[in-house]
């Protein structure tokens, strides 16, 4: 899994550890709520004690940016649910298509 990390008018390499993610997401001050979603799913592969939070932290900003109607917040909560406890690619299509919206 890579997470690309958009930066003004380029995107930065993908990202193949937490580490080096982390460290991206520290120098921009901050990511887009869609390379947040790139990090939780990066999370979900390498550090499941870390995704927990990182996803609960991804949902609420979720909600704070978007006030998105119920629906969505409960399929964006049980995508990522399936992200990290059910099929990955079905969580991680349905949280993009989330995004998108």
């Amino acid at each position: 899994m890579a997470l690309l990390v958009s930066l003004p008018g380029m995107i930065a390499p993908p990202f193949r550890s937490r580490g080096a993610a982390e460290m991206a997401a520290r120098e921009m001050g901050g990511l887009s709520l869609a390379d947040a979603l790139s990090l939780c799913e990066l999370l979900a592969n390498v550090d499941p004690a870390r995704y927990e939070r990182a996803a609960l932290r991804w949902l609420q900003r979720f909600i704070d940016e978007r006030l998105p109607p119920l629906t969505e917040v409960a399929l964006a909560a049980s995508a990522l649910a399936e992200l990290r406890h059910g099929q990955r690619a079905v969580g991680v299509e349905a949280l993009k298509r989330v995004v998108r919206r």
